[in-house]
């Protein structure tokens, strides 16, 4: 597992998972078991912008379905920290690699 910085508690977290050429559709974001949202891919990557991560440490892992050319890819799961400390910017922190 890889751990990301800590970020403030209700700001935004840009979450991004890459794919390959060819791939399309949707891939879903996942809080350990639960999901907590989908991103469209354009070109090579989907992302998922949220504020609604509690405070605490939150295991993010990335799932695509796969089609009728390619297999279903899941990423590694990376730790998330939210915290309760303010703050005023936006993270651009993660990044996964799909791979089936």
């Amino acid at each position: 597992m890889v751990s990301l910085a800590k970020i403030p508690f209700r700001r935004k977290l840009h979450i991004t998972a890459t794919l390959f050429d060819s791939a399309t559709g949707t891939v879903t974001f996942y809080d350990g078991g639960t999901s907590i949202g989908t991103g469209t891919i354009s070109d090579i990557s989907a992302t998922l912008t949220t504020s609604s991560l509690a405070i605490g440490t939150h295991n993010i892992t990335a799932t695509w379905p796969g089609d009728a050319y390619h297999s279903a890819a899941a990423s590694n799961s990376l730790v998330q920290v939210i915290s309760i400390h303010p703050g005023n910017h936006t993270v651009d922190g993660w990044c996964a690699e799909l791979r089936s």
